[in-house]
């Protein structure tokens, strides 16, 4: 390296977000927690109209059978994205399914394992940072120094690389 009189700063080796395999890990992940997601929505929606077809069926009007359908769909997704993006990660050490195998984890931001509370705020902001098909969160993973999205902004928490240091 040839000494250009300025200093750079290295971020700690331990939990490096540095460039292009960081991105690469963390866009990954965020596709493939998105990916088992959907693959239970594809398996809960069909079940819940089946539901509101049998209701209809039944005698029950259609659009409180669709209704019910559609509610009994919103009651099982919910506590199931919550398990995933909240209690998966909390008990876990701070990493998804998905986080655990490409090696990152949700940590506060002086390093420690997030709180609970911390995992909370990031869930239920995940709702803005998947604004415009995700590019919210995007541009924000890119733009921030710790390339937090906003649920990381506002829970104090970012992804962390565990294969490093």
């Amino acid at each position: 390296m040839v000494p250009t009189g300025v200093e750079q700063q290295e971020e700690p080796a331990t939990g490096a977000n540095d460039g292009t395999t960081y991105f690469r890990k963390r866009f990954g992940q965020i596709l493939l927690d998105a990916a088992l997601i959907a693959l239970t929505t594809f398996v809960l929606l069909p079940i819940s109209l089946l539901l509101g077809v049998f209701l209809i069926m039944s005698g029950v009007d259609g659009t409180l059978a669709m209704s019910i359908g559609f509610g009994i769909f919103l009651t099982l997704i919910m506590p199931i994205t919550w398990w995933w993006h909240v209690w998966v990660p909390y008990r876990r050490g701070g990493s998804t399914f998905s986080m655990g195998w490409l090696k990152l984890r949700i940590v506060s931001l002086d390093g420690q394992p997030a709180s609970l509370g911390q995992h909370h705020a990031r869930w239920i902001l995940s709702a803005a940072d998947s604004l415009f098909f995700g590019l919210v969160g995007i541009v924000l993973i890119v733009a921030t120094p710790q390339h937090q999205r906003l649920g990381d902004v506002v829970a104090r928490t970012r992804v962390a690389r565990t294969d490093v240091g």
